[in-house]
């Protein structure tokens, strides 16, 4: 198919502090409630960072003013430069719904193809990652010979969908002119027009079309790590200590660092000092609203608190639950 790149984006706004030659690019792509994330993602990259030798780019359908002055004010501070572009979703008019995902999730399949021409390298990220140390070592991965390279994911996944080496496209390294040169962005958008229920739709894609085709990376570049899953498993979650010698921690799994019942947890602690450190220091903690949510709070207590607590807890779930229950019969 032909893909008219010129109607992915509708307009940008550049906050260019920093040299504008031999940057190195990262890009995240959201939606207008999840650019707060990608300022603290930014921030945090920053504060560990060994130079300021940086463009970030920043995608969404929508920006909040606010945000807009937090994020000009990031470039300023840290003397990088940002760029924020207004994506056009009619771009993906015929493709298919990405399910419980948001078309911000294709978007990463596109912008390899927007800059073409323009910048030889881009680092892709997810935006509910955290830098723990400077990430700059990536930039000296050789992928001359490959379109990406990225961290290995689980094999039972590849396997569902035929793939042998399967990997997160929450971080991906992008060699843009071998990217374009094989028309990822084109047969990716094929893939998502087929009518085809994929688990994870963007990261399935990716893998079936860039298969044979990417650099396995270090796990350190892109550590994946689930806050529900120690919530589940482990005795005293608070005691948990954050996983050591990574560059970039990346929160899978519904309950982020941003989530009000996580925030005793020592990796979740870290994001938020960096959050308390960012332009975005004053926003909330999200607390639970869903009856799940609740559930999550009530078992940290049986594991954590007071009888009083784990009581209370345990009856606001309760309660949410049987709310849910009215809601979905009326």
């Amino acid at each position: 198919m032909v893909l008219n790149i010129d109607r992915f984006v509708i307009k940008s706004e550049k906050f260019l502090y920093g040299e504008a030659e031999n940057n190195k690019h990262i890009a995240f792509t959201v939606t207008e409630n999840y650019v707060c994330y990608s300022g603290v993602a930014l921030t945090s990259i920053m504060l560990v960072s060994r130079d300021n030798n940086y463009t970030f780019h920043i995608f969404s359908k929508r920006f909040k003013k606010d945000d807009i002055d937090k994020i000009e004010k990031t470039a300023e501070r840290f003397n990088v430069n940002v760029v924020i572009y207004y994506v056009n979703e009619n771009i993906f008019i015929n493709c298919k719904e990405p399910g419980v995902y948001t078309y911000a999730s294709y978007y990463r399949c596109i912008i390899p193809k927007f800059f073409s021409g323009m910048i030889s390298r881009l680092l892709y990220l997810d935006v509910d990652v955290c830098a723990l140390e400077d990430i700059s070592s990536l930039w000296e991965i050789d992928i001359s010979n490959k379109i990406v390279a990225a961290v290995k994911g689980k094999d039972n996944e590849g396997a569902k969908i035929g793939v042998k080496d399967y990997f997160l496209s929450g971080g991906l390294f992008i060699n843009i002119l071998r990217w374009n040169n094989n028309s990822i962005s084109e047969k990716c958008l094929e893939k998502i027009k087929e009518d085809k229920i994929y688990r994870c739709p963007d990261q399935d894609i990716l893998n079936l079309v860039l298969e044979n085709n990417v650099l396995l990376i270090d796990k350190k570049y892109n550590f994946h790590y689930s806050l529900s899953y120690l919530l589940d498993s482990s005795k005293k979650p608070s005691e948990e200590e954050c996983p050591q010698n990574i560059l970039i921690i990346h929160f899978a799994g519904h309950s982020k660092p941003w989530h009000s019942w996580v925030k005793r947890m020592k990796a979740a602690s870290k994001y938020i000092d960096v959050k308390n450190h960012s332009a975005w220091k004053d926003m909330k903690l999200i607390k639970p609203q869903h009856y799940k949510d609740f559930h999550k709070v009530a078992r940290l207590a049986k594991k954590e608190s007071t009888i009083l607590d784990i009581i209370i807890c345990y009856m606001r779930y309760i309660m949410a639950k049987v709310n849910y229950i009215i809601k979905m019969g009326e």
